[in-house]
């Protein structure tokens, strides 16, 4: 990790990839963070046990073209119309649920794609290639996978270990889920351009769902989609960095309660003019960071799913686990960086948000181009 520290705010960076400035910045004379106007921040909180992407709160903030702000109480991807909305509302990459792309569409992706492995390559495709089809792992009549699953078995396909990739090869067995001995040295900077490539196939669906739900709250007029700015973000967050943009202080759970107890109802509220969400609001007090007392801080902060105080759960166990994130070690470590005082930590490069405005503005103006002829 790497750091940036903007006046009370403290920046780091992972893997590389900067998490200053994603959409994410400090006003100093108001204490707040500042979202882009045109900007809306998905924040998923409290995920469901065993049943990723799903969490049990969920609340995206909106903010306009004119700096008033909004919260929706489910994933603004997932249209309100629509008949899978109760399951679907609070999943945190609503996509990945839907089939959208075919066979053809899947093989033409993955075989234009350059990996330095060409002779694992070579081995899976023949065997593709052999039946035509992923009938033979997804069932009978496969005719279309979600995006996650597209993507997670090109994944699995190119960096799994040797001894997974043998039993694909003998027995097609293989998996969906992060793996331990996946190899991820092998993506380099592959990773965003091999999503980019199936991200076009859901750019339709995230741009309908979306105007339909800006329609419905009576936003559309108020959002220029030609500027739209996407934060990706979890309450709980893993504090990986790489795909979202989240942050870190002691009273988020707290903050984030009392803008979720204004709901009662109903699915949007319209906050006052010059009103900034609670979650955006920084601590009045600043906490020690690259300290053997860091931790001590967040005790006592957590509310859980019902509202109650706890003692610890404010970190999820992964971030005590060096094999995923050294986040909480790093923060807490007093060898490696001079004691500092902070009221908030921001981390994570957006990438998912970064994509997910790209596809809105391409659906927009390849329907403005359209409109034109």
């Amino acid at each position: 990790m790497s750091v940036i520290t903007l006046s009370d705010v403290l920046y780091l960076n992972t893997d590389n990839k900067s998490s200053y400035i994603q959409g994410l910045y400090p006003n100093n004379s108001s204490d707040i963070l500042e979202m882009p106007n045109n900007s809306c921040y998905l924040l998923a909180a409290y995920e469901k046990e065993n049943e990723f992407p799903y969490s049990h709160k969920f609340i995206t903030i909106i903010r306009d073209n004119k700096s008033s702000y909004y919260l929706i109480n489910h994933n603004i991807f997932v249209g309100i119309n629509n008949n899978d909305f109760d399951k679907e509302k609070c999943n945190f990459i609503y996509q990945d649920t839907i089939p959208l792309i075919t066979y053809k569409n899947w093989i033409n992706v993955v075989t234009k794609f350059k990996m330095k492995d060409i002779t694992r390559k070579n081995k899976y495709i023949k065997i593709f290639n052999k039946h035509n089809n992923w009938d033979f792992l997804f069932g009978e009549n496969t005719k279309k996978i979600s995006y996650n699953q597209a993507f997670q078995l090109f994944r699995f396909l190119e960096i799994c270990s040797n001894e997974d990739f043998n039993l694909f090869l003998s027995s097609y067995k293989y998996t969906l889920k992060r793996l331990d001995n996946f190899n991820y040295n092998k993506w380099n900077d592959g990773l965003n351009i091999i999503t980019t490539h199936f991200s076009k196939f859901q750019n339709k669906l995230i741009y309908n769902n979306f105007i339909q739900n800006l329609k419905y709250y009576k936003l559309k007029s108020k959002i220029n989609i030609d500027l739209i700015n996407i934060i990706i973000g979890r309450l709980d967050a893993r504090h990986a960095g790489i795909i979202t943009t989240n942050y870190c202080h002691p009273n988020k759970y707290i903050d984030f309660w009392k803008d979720y107890n204004k709901f009662g109802n109903k699915n949007i509220i319209a906050l006052g003019e010059n009103e900034t969400p609670n979650i955006l609001k920084l601590p009045k007090i600043r906490f020690p960071v690259f300290s053997k007392n860091t931790l001590n801080y967040f005790d006592n902060k957590y509310l859980d799913n019902n509202q109650k105080k706890q003692l610890h759960g404010f970190f999820s166990k992964e971030s005590f686990d060096e094999k995923y994130t050294s986040f909480t070690n790093f923060i807490s470590n007093n060898k490696i960086q001079c004691e500092i005082f902070v009221k908030a930590i921001i981390i994570g490069s957006n990438d998912n948000g970064k994509q997910y405005s790209e596809s809105l503005k391409l659906e927009h103006t390849k329907l403005k181009n359209k409109k034109k002829k």
